[in-house]
């Protein structure tokens, strides 16, 4: 049984009041696109979205005061924020470092679809 592809950013000032909701079909659609859910791993917590699903994003403290560690393993460093696409096999396919990725969601995850596939 394979896992499921992911987008996983590093967004660490973001939260989900801050996305513009025209961005939300935009990021809905390159999931789509990627057959993946989007996990966003910021200061406050952790938040996934997956694109079939028709709610809000979904809120984690999994990773509650470990955000550092998390994007050290990653190479996420200096307070960065990153954006990566990882497919089922877990193989990073696609990498975006970059300051306030946040800011810029559905650009990235936009991009890291079409780089990909």
């Amino acid at each position: 049984m394979s896992a499921e592809p992911r987008v996983l950013a590093f967004a660490r000032e973001w939260s989900p009041e801050d996305l513009p909701r025209a961005d939300l079909g935009a990021i809905r659609a390159a999931l789509r696109g990627l057959h993946a859910e989007l996990v966003v791993v910021a200061d406050s917590g952790v938040w996934s979205f997956h694109p079939e699903h028709d709610g809000p994003f979904d809120y984690s403290d999994r990773l509650a005061g470990d955000v550092a560690i998390a994007a050290l393993l990653y190479a996420v460093r200096g307070g960065d924020d990153a954006l990566f696409v990882i497919d089922e096999r877990g193989t990073i396919r696609f990498a975006r470092r970059e300051p306030r990725v946040g800011m810029h969601l559905a650009e990235a995850v936009a991009a890291a679809a079409e780089a990909v596939y």
